[in-house]
């Protein structure tokens, strides 16, 4: 198993950071996690190939997590792709996800290579494929705060892989602490990776006490938080060393 961030940065737009992005890759697939603006480039940028990707999930519709599905798919049509490719996402957000396809004016139907949207269950097993696991769950980042009248499902999703002999929990964009604890209070999780712009560090710090996974990766970053972050990580004492801040192109196996 290898997992490969291609993207730690906030919605703000960076010139150091691509927007949060992973990719776990099993000898028998690849996934991509979410597929915010630039996506394309930071495939690129990490070195890998649009036309190896088996898969994508998309956690939720903020442009920083989703608006470069349609450029990435371009790219894979430019580039003559014949692999068909499953994109996962809520299936309150099927129709919203075709829309969006067929408004930037790509035909499903007309592409050389099959594109399968699948819709997930909060609380559900998801089987990626034979070597990847899923479990989705609803986290409270996205809320209709304004009250609009509007026929729209306000849904984000927060993930646990199980691949191979390894448990990542992804968390995406969270609400609140109680986001961080979704799979419960069982210390098994290898890699906890962490939004680090819409909580305090302090509330991802008492919840890491408790769940001890075996290492922690601040992602989510804003530039001008990261020397905040490294003076806080250099400040948690004992527990420090599970604690990371997450780079474009750092690869975990």
């Amino acid at each position: 198993m290898q997992l490969k961030f291609l993207g730690t940065g906030s919605g703000l737009t960076s010139l150091k950071r691509y927007h949060s992005s992973i990719l776990l890759t099993t000898p028998t697939h690849k996934l991509l996690v979410d597929a915010g603006d630039g996506i394309d480039r930071a495939i690129l940028n990490a070195g890998e190939s649009y036309n190896e990707i088996d898969s994508i999930i998309l956690s939720h519709y903020h442009p920083d997590h989703f608006s470069g599905i349609t450029s990435l798919l371009v790219q894979m049509k430019i580039l003559s792709r014949t692999k068909p490719i499953i994109i996962f996402t809520h299936s309150k957000l099927i129709d919203a996800l075709n829309f969006y396809i067929f408004s930037c004016n790509l035909f499903i139907p007309m592409f050389d290579f099959k594109i399968e949207i699948k819709g997930f269950e909060f609380n559900e097993q998801l089987p990626i494929d034979d070597s990847i696991l899923c479990i989705p769950k609803q986290n409270t980042h996205i809320k209709n705060t304004y009250d609009l009248e509007i026929d729209f499902p306000f849904i984000s999703s927060s993930f646990l892989f199980s691949v191979e002999n390894k448990n990542i929990i992804f968390t995406a964009d969270i609400g609140d602490k109680s986001d961080l604890q979704l799979f419960g209070n069982k210390k098994f999780a290898d890699y906890f990776i962490v939004d680090s712009t819409h909580i305090e560090l302090d509330q991802i710090a008492s919840v890491v006490k408790n769940l001890e996974p075996k290492a922690v990766y601040l992602t989510h970053i804003n530039d001008e938080d990261e020397l905040s972050i490294t003076n806080w990580i250099a400040n948690q004492n004992e527990i420090k060393t599970i604690y990371h801040i997450a780079e474009d192109g750092l690869t975990l196996e």
